[in-house]
């Protein structure tokens, strides 16, 4: 979990799949950062990373994107149960969509998530993760949060 002043938010816990993956260390941890970018191209911007590692999301089995890319209105917050996680992604973890290779799901339990869309020059792709604080987390995405 980082902690220091470029962090907005910050959330770092274990899924419970951790538990009987204990092989695949990759994900033993999830987590939501989201930061200010001082030193990229987009400087100035906030970076909104989530995904899994061993202490929290890492390059290898996480996403990483500017808020700036998020297409505007594309943010939405919902809930999913067990079962339709499982007949949209086939299960938990890191996912596709089974009939659409645009959606990613990086699904660490069941319950609330957020789902947007990025948009990199012509390309999209929608993705959905999950947050222990959907509400807040949405927030920021969409500028709404205001932080001191």
């Amino acid at each position: 979990m980082k902690s220091n002043e470029k962090v907005i938010y910050s959330e770092n816990w274990s899924p419970f799949f951790s538990y009987f993956a204990y092989v695949f260390v990759l994900c033993r941890k999830y987590g939501v950062i989201i930061e200010k970018d001082e030193e990229g191209k987009n400087d100035g911007d906030l970076k909104l990373t989530f995904g899994y590692g061993w202490s929290g999301p890492n390059k290898l089995t996480s996403k990483t994107t500017h808020i700036s890319k998020i297409k505007p209105g594309s943010i939405i917050v919902g809930s999913a149960t067990g079962m339709e996680n499982f007949k949209l992604f086939g299960g938990w973890g890191i996912r596709m969509g089974i009939f659409n290779g645009t959606y990613a799901a990086y699904n660490a339990k069941n319950g609330p998530y957020i789902e947007f869309i990025e948009k990199d020059g012509s390309k999209e792709r929608k993705y959905r993760f999950v947050s222990e604080n959907v509400e807040k987390v949405a927030s920021i995405m969409r500028g709404e949060f205001v932080f001191k």
